[in-house]
């Protein structure tokens, strides 16, 4: 993020909660799968999610960057990823990115992140040679 603060715009969307606090199942276990940064159980509303953005927002604003939080649509009766747009349309993994260039295309996709991969594709954009950190 220090290395393209000033070139780059982040957008974070928050979906579903991928480890939700028990005893709320995980979206991709059907069961309870927590870790130990659970933080929050499963959002059943918007509302909700929208409660728990703002704690995500704050521990960004420690960041050197301009990030913008999104929060995913979710309708009072879906706890389980039916209406959640973006993580639906997207692709409903816990860590994806994406680098889409100005005129909207996708210059990567990763249904994982990885910071290797991702600053060589930005690099590569913006025709940088620089040698990045293993």
């Amino acid at each position: 993020m220090e290395q393209w603060k000033d070139k780059l715009i982040y957008l974070l969307i928050y979906t579903v909660e991928a480890h939700p606090k028990k005893p709320d199942p995980s979206p991709y276990q059907g069961v309870p799968w927590t870790m130990p940064f659970s933080e929050f159980r499963q959002p059943r509303n918007y509302s909700e999610r929208l409660s728990n953005s703002q704690f995500i927002d704050k521990g960004l604003s420690k960041l050197k960057g301009n990030f913008t939080v999104l929060v995913d649509d979710l309708t009072p009766h879906n706890t389980s990823g039916g209406n959640d747009f973006v993580w639906c349309m997207y692709g409903p993994a816990p860590n994806a990115a994406f680098f889409i260039h100005p005129n909207k295309t996708v210059g990567l996709a990763q249904t994982w992140f990885s910071l290797i991969n991702m600053n060589e594709s930005i690099a590569s954009y913006f025709n940088f040679n620089n040698k990045f950190p293993k």
